[in-house]
């Protein structure tokens, strides 16, 4: 899924079990965001075991396990041009 100016890509609907995010190219400037939603309408930010929120500036590979149809999007705020590239995989 390819963003070129702030905003959330598409949904991807996830099977269930683990799942690969990887985000690369240009960011813009900006910070793009994992987000999970039970609902496909209210999207909030998962924290890793340390408390920190899924939210990348460069870059990035995350795996998180998450239950059978779950949506995931990605959000980029405050880029600039950018030309991002977000997958998913299961």
């Amino acid at each position: 899924m390819n963003l070129t100016d702030n905003g959330s890509t598409a949904a991807y609907m996830h099977p269930g079990g683990l799942v690969t995010a990887i985000g690369r190219d240009d960011f813009g400037g900006g910070t793009v965001a994992v987000e999970v939603s039970d609902d496909g309408t209210n999207w909030v930010t998962p924290k890793d075991s340390n408390g920190d929120l899924a939210e990348y500036t460069d870059a990035f590979v995350l795996t998180i396990e998450l239950a059978a149809g779950i949506h995931l999007r990605g959000t980029l705020s405050g880029a600039t041009a950018p030309d991002f590239n977000l997958n998913f995989t299961s």
